[in-house]
Protein backbone atom coordinates (compact mmCIF):
# COMPACT_ATOMS: atom_id res chain seq x y z
CA UNK A 1 0.00 0.00 0.00
CA UNK A 2 3.02 2.34 0.94
CA UNK A 3 4.10 2.15 -2.84
CA UNK A 4 0.85 2.71 -4.06
CA UNK A 5 0.45 5.49 -2.36
CA UNK A 6 3.81 6.94 -2.53
CA UNK A 7 3.44 6.73 -6.41
CA UNK A 8 1.13 8.83 -6.48
CA UNK A 9 2.49 11.45 -4.48
CA UNK A 10 5.48 12.09 -6.02
CA UNK A 11 2.57 14.57 -8.02
CA UNK A 12 2.69 17.82 -5.90
CA UNK A 13 -0.87 18.36 -6.90
CA UNK A 14 -2.19 15.02 -6.39
CA UNK A 15 -5.00 16.05 -4.18
CA UNK A 16 -6.77 18.61 -6.80
CA UNK A 17 -6.75 15.98 -9.56
CA UNK A 18 -9.44 14.04 -10.15
CA UNK A 19 -7.63 11.68 -12.26
CA UNK A 20 -4.91 10.89 -9.87
CA UNK A 21 -7.00 10.95 -7.13
CA UNK A 22 -9.05 8.43 -9.18
CA UNK A 23 -6.40 6.16 -10.37
CA UNK A 24 -5.38 6.00 -6.58
CA UNK A 25 -8.87 5.05 -5.57
CA UNK A 26 -8.98 2.00 -8.03
CA UNK A 27 -5.21 0.91 -7.45
CA UNK A 28 -6.20 1.34 -3.52
CA UNK A 29 -9.53 -0.88 -3.81
CA UNK A 30 -7.62 -3.81 -5.94
CA UNK A 31 -4.96 -4.10 -3.57
CA UNK A 32 -6.96 -3.94 -0.73
CA UNK A 33 -9.31 -7.06 -3.01
CA UNK A 34 -6.27 -8.74 -3.32
CA UNK A 35 -5.34 -9.12 0.27
CA UNK A 36 -9.06 -10.39 0.73
CA UNK A 37 -10.03 -7.76 2.43
CA UNK A 38 -14.24 -6.66 2.37
CA UNK A 39 -14.94 -4.38 0.10
CA UNK A 40 -15.99 -1.22 1.26
CA UNK A 41 -19.07 0.99 0.30
CA UNK A 42 -18.21 3.86 1.92
CA UNK A 43 -16.78 6.20 -0.60
CA UNK A 44 -15.25 8.58 2.34
CA UNK A 45 -13.00 6.20 3.39
CA UNK A 46 -10.66 6.54 0.57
Amino acid sequence: MKSVVDNTSKYPDWSKRDDIKAKLKVELILLLHKHKFPPVANDDVY
